[in-house]
């Protein structure tokens, strides 16, 4: 009787776990995307001061996107 409570008690600790990560991981998740949205907002200002100015500094600012395909990163999003 005490093994079957005791693989009880490890298999909520378990789930509790699983649900846990995931909560955190969507709560970086949403972190992440304010810091970059904050951070679109800041390059697009300094790509307007200085457009047709300096293309150095323009360039700057320009925010280049992932060199995953995004099929590659939906997938391993859906596996995680």
């Amino acid at each position: 009787m005490s093994q079957r409570e005791q693989l009880d008690l490890a298999i909520d600790n378990q789930a509790s776990a699983v649900t846990t990560r995931r909560e955190k991981t969507l709560g970086r998740t949403k972190l992440a995307n304010e810091i970059y949205q904050k951070l679109s907002e800041i390059c697009e200002v300094g790509k307007l001061i200085w457009k047709d100015r300096n293309e150095a500094l323009y360039l700057d600012y320009v925010l280049y996107g992932s060199s995953k395909p995004m099929a590659e990163i939906e997938e391993n999003e859906e596996l995680s």
